[in-house]
C-alpha cells in the first residue's frame, strides 16, 4: 500500500496543477485606470498602492488621518527615481491618497465620490480590499469586544468598500479585478490564532461567493494568502500575547509562553519583505491570466505555499502533530 501511495500522489499533485493550468482563464488587461487600495497606510497596502501608480494606475490610497496621507506621500517622494518611468514626479501624481475608515459607511461613502469625481473618464479597474487588523488569544480567554473589531474591520469592513464599488467595477466590465488580501490564517488556523484567523476564513468564503457572482461580468476575483511578512500588522499580532498574565500564560504555556513568542519572533524575523506581496498584487491586478489565489511568505524556512498544501493533503492529525513538532 505505501508503494501505491508513492506513486499516486506525486500523480495526483501534476494532475491537480495540470487542470489547473489547463482551466485558466483569460481577461482584458485596463493599463489605464483607477484603483482603490485599502488600508495604505502602511505595509502591504502602502508598498503595493505605490508600485501600482508607478505602473500608471490612478491610484486611491486609502488611509485613516491627514497625517498617513502626509506621510505615504512623503515616503513615495523619498523612494523616487529619476529617469525611471513612473518612479519620477509625473509617476507620483497618480498616487491620490484619500481618507476612508471601513467601519464607517460615511467616510466609505465619500472615498466613493472623491474617486468618482477625481477618474473623470477613466475606468475604475480594481478595487484592492486590504485593511485589516489581527487580534488574537486562546479562544477561551479571548475578549468578546475585541472578536467583535476583528469582525468590524476586516469582515464587515470589507463588504461595506466591496458594496459601495462594485456598481463602478461591473461598469467597466471585463476584466475588472477585485483582489482580496487574506492571510495563510485563512487556509489554515494554528493554535492562539482567532478571532482573526476566522475573519480570515469568512474573506476566503465571501471571495468564492464574488467570484461565481461576478463572472457573468467579466469581473476576475482573486485572494492573496500572505505568510510571515514584515509589517507593522505582525507586531499587533503579538501584542495581545505578549501581555497576557501569568495564570493564562500557565493555563496555554503551548500558545503564550515565553518560547512561543520567541519563535514567533524568530519567524518574523526571517519574514521577506513587502516586496513578495506587491508582486502578486501587481499580477493579480495587470496580468491576462491572475490566479485565484496567491500564497507567499514563509515560516521556519518552508513556503507557505507548500504548508497550505500539506494542511490540505495529510490527515488533520497528522498535520496537527507536525505543528507541535515545528
Amino acid at each position: 500500500m505505501p508503494r501505491i501511495a508513492l506513486v499516486i500522489v506525486p500523480v495526483a499533485v501534476l494532475l491537480h496543477y495540470a487542470l489547473r493550468h489547463a482551466s485558466r482563464e483569460e481577461y482584458p488587461v485596463h493599463e489605464k485606470g483607477g484603483i482603490l487600495v485599502t488600508g495604505a497606510s502602511s505595509g502591504i497596502g502602502k508598498d503595493a498602492a505605490i508600485e501600482l501608480s508607478r505602473k500608471g494606475y490612478m491610484v486611491f490610497a486609502g488611509v485613516r488621518s491627514q497625517k498617513d496621507a502626509d506621510a505615504l506621500v512623503k515616503e513615495a517622494m523619498a523612494t523616487l527615481k529619476p529617469g525611471v518611468p513612473g518612479s519620477d514626479k509625473a509617476g507620483m501624481a497618480t498616487l491620490k491618497p484619500v481618507i476612508v475608515d471601513v467601519t464607517k459607511q460615511e467616510t466609505v461613502d465619500s472615498c466613493y465620490e472623491t474617486v468618482v469625481k477625481e477618474l473623470g473618464n477613466l475606468p475604475f479597474v480594481a478595487l484592492v480590499n486590504n485593511a485589516g487588523i489581527a487580534k488574537t488569544y486562546p479562544v477561551e480567554l479571548m475578549n468578546l469586544e475585541d472578536a467583535k473589531w476583528n469582525y468590524e474591520v476586516n469582515y464587515f469592513g470589507m463588504i461595506r468598500v466591496t458594496q459601495k464599488f462594485l456598481p463602478l467595477l461591473r461598469k467597466t466590465g471585463k476584466g475588472a479585478r477585485i483582489v482580496q488580501i487574506s492571510s495563510i490564517a485563512g487556509l489554515l488556523a494554528t493554535a492562539g490564532t482567532n478571532p482573526y484567523s476566522s475573519t480570515k476564513f469568512a474573506m476566503e468564503s465571501i471571495s468564492e461567493s464574488l467570484r461565481r457572482e461576478l463572472h457573468p461580468f467579466g469581473i476576475s476575483v482573486s485572494c492573496v494568502n500572505p505568510g510571515f511578512i514584515k509589517t507593522n500588522i505582525l507586531e499587533a499580532y503579538s501584542e495581545l500575547k505578549a501581555e497576557a498574565p501569568p495564570e493564562h500564560v500557565k493555563l496555554y504555556p503551548h500558545v503564550l509562553s515565553k518560547t512561543v513568542m520567541q519563535k514567533e519572533k524568530e519567524f518574523q524575523n526571517e519574514a521577506p519583505t513587502t516586496e513578495v506581496t506587491t508582486a502578486v498584487i501587481v499580477h493579480a491586478v495587470s496580468d491576462p491570466y491572475p490566479q485565484l489565489q496567491y500564497v507567499v511568505g514563509v515560516a521556519a524556512g518552508l513556503p507557505m505555499s507548500v504548508t497550505a498544501f500539506l494542511s490540505w493533503l495529510l490527515p488533520g492529525r497528522l498535520f496537527d502533530a507536525l505543528l507541535r513538532i515545528g
